[in-house]
């Protein structure tokens, strides 16, 4: 049963980021570890999988193993990128609100109700988190709900893409496209430091931002605020592209 071994994999995935929350030092190796061994149960129990469209190059990337280590990883480095982004007040949660509105747009596009019905649940929970959220940060998806959204999402997109092979992956791409580039450019600006790449820092681009408006304006709360606002683009550009994207 696929929602049998979601829950499960989700469980694993989400155990060591709750304890984290709960202020237990949990090693990332370990966290990453268990993100990895989710996904990859997950991508094997998965009936089909997305197929690449790369002409002479199909023989590799369409490969059955290739397949499912490449969104092994993929799954991996969205849950990851999730969470890094989960730095200021609505940053995360705006993301993921764009996501899940192109997912929903997807189940539109392709009378999908399983679809419709999981982006709308999602997306409502989303917006009432915000409430508590933005700006004032009463409450926090702190790794848990991070991890929550990211496996959620991917999890969703490559199941649509696997059963419906007319898209375009280009789409898949414009969806992530924000925690794709945060948590790519976090592993290898680490790299090049010679920083383990999963050492936390606080050169993440929201961090970035963060600093510029705070050294204008003078006052941290307000200055968190600014930041998702700030980065409207980046979260809103599934929405402008997607659907310029569907088709090969």
């Amino acid at each position: 049963n696929s929602l049998n071994i979601l829950f499960w994999c989700s469980f694993i995935v989400l155990v060591p980021a709750f304890l984290e929350d709960l202020r237990f030092s949990i090693n990332p190796i370990i966290r990453l570890t268990a993100i990895m061994i989710s996904c990859l149960i997950l991508i094997i129990n998965l009936p089909v999988l997305p197929q690449f469209n790369f002409g002479l190059l199909n023989i590799l990337f369409n490969n059955n193993l290739f397949q499912i280590i490449f969104f092994t990883l993929a799954m991996t480095t969205i849950i990851n990128g999730q969470n890094i982004i989960d730095g200021t007040n609505g940053l995360s949660a705006m993301t993921a609100l764009s996501i899940f509105g192109s997912i929903f747009f997807l189940g539109i596009y392709l009378n999908d109700l399983y679809v419709l019905k999981t982006s709308a649940v999602i997306i409502i929970l989303i917006i009432g988190f915000l409430f508590f959220n933005y700006p004032l940060g009463k409450i926090f998806l702190g790794d848990t709900g991070s991890y929550f959204l990211g496996l959620m999402s991917s999890y969703l997109i490559i199941n649509i893409f696997a059963k419906n092979q007319e898209l375009s992956s280009w789409s898949a791409v414009v969806i992530f496209i924000y925690p794709l580039l945060e948590v790519s450019t976090s592993y290898f600006r680490r790299i090049l430091n010679k920083k383990s790449p999963f050492s936390p820092d606080s050169s993440h681009l929201h961090s970035k931002i963060y600093s510029l408006i705070f050294i204008k304006i003078k006052h941290k709360q307000l200055s968190n605020a600014l930041v998702a606002p700030f980065l409207l683009m980046l979260w809103l550009i599934p929405q402008l592209l997607v659907p310029l994207t569907l088709h090969n």
